[in-house]
């Protein structure tokens, strides 16, 4: 059992280095490949979707929690309750996506170095971002490590072919990010189907308290996260153009 955790957390280690490696291979293609005012607009544009992101990033920690505490050996017992957290992260998804499109004008305004269709582009993503991050809560949970890992590097993965795949034909930010987002909603169909034997038909259940604790928990984690990007937030706002 010892040998078999040092395994699992030998796997992640590297899973983990392996996709911050690959998302941060997506900046540096671009880097190389933008001038200097399109790569600020993608810096400032990926630290909105990090923010915009906290709902998802909360996701995973509620989708974990509630499968390990279930702790259910039977395969139909655990698509039942799984089913029901694939759908309310696609709602909170939805609903993230709607609400960061409908104040891209705002937001624009607010940072004038990025522009509003370019945010709408980034709404996109926040979609198949919470699904990636219930199945990783759903592979957390049930102590499915490979799958986790690979579902850890695979979006990262998606995210920098994305980078180089546009940045090499000299799309414009927008467009960068709406790969990006194109690329996670085929990963979230990978996840789906590596998941299948652990992931129920995805169904609406009310009373489950999702809501209430998805809210907490995206609390604690988003402030850290804020905290932490309030220099990109600062620089977008007060730098524009050439200058960013």
């Amino acid at each position: 059992m010892a040998r078999r955790h040092l395994a699992d957390n030998a796997l992640v280690i590297v899973g983990t280095l392996a996709g911050s490696v690959m998302s941060y291979g997506f900046s540096f293609a671009l880097a190389h490949q933008l001038n200097q005012t399109g790569y600020g607009e993608i810096g400032a544009l990926l630290t909105i979707l990090l923010v915009a992101s906290i709902p998802a990033t909360a996701i995973q920690a509620v989708t974990a929690r509630r499968v390990a505490r279930a702790d259910i050996a039977d395969a139909a017992a655990l698509r039942a309750l799984t089913g029901p957290l694939v759908r309310w992260s696609l709602l909170t998804g939805v609903a993230t996506a709607i609400a960061l499109a409908a104040l891209a004008p705002a937001v624009s305004a607010l940072l004038p170095a990025v522009s509003t269709g370019q945010v709408a582009w980034t709404a996109l993503a926040l979609i198949p971002n919470a699904l990636i991050f219930c199945y990783l809560g759903i592979a957390q949970g049930g102590s499915r490590f490979t799958a986790f890992t690979f579902l850890f590097v695979a979006p990262n993965g998606a995210k920098m072919a994305a980078g180089l795949g546009t940045g090499a034909v000299g799309a414009s930010p927008g467009l960068i990010m709406g790969a990006l987002a194109a690329s996670w909603f085929v990963t979230a169909a990978i996840a789906h189907y590596a998941l299948r034997d652990m992931v129920g038909k995805p169904h609406l259940v009310r009373g489950l308290g999702y809501v209430r604790e998805l809210t907490t928990a995206s609390w604690s984690l988003g402030a850290v996260l804020v905290l932490s990007l309030l220099d990109g937030l600062f620089a977008a706002h007060y730098v524009g153009g050439d200058a960013l």
